[in-house]
């Protein structure tokens, strides 16, 4: 499981730099497509957060653990 959220979390890093360096902010008013350290965050949150369930989704592999209730039946 940890292997793909360093997966998720490489491939939105690469996302978030290819965002700045490819579309990026000429005039320099944009806070996130100014600096390649903030685009390459933002990606790796973006990845880390989104591509484990379409992993997930694409191969098959479902969360299958039920939620843990605190009500009880009286």
């Amino acid at each position: 499981m940890i292997k793909w959220y360093v997966l998720s979390a490489a491939i939105g890093a690469a996302a978030g730099f290819a965002y700045y360096y490819y579309i990026g902010c000429v005039t320099g008013t944009c806070p996130i497509q100014t600096n390649p350290w903030l685009s390459s965050g933002f990606g790796t949150l973006f990845g880390v957060t989104l591509l484990p369930d379409l992993f997930a989704r694409f191969t098959g592999k479902q969360n299958t653990e039920q939620p843990v209730t605190t009500d009880k039946a009286e």
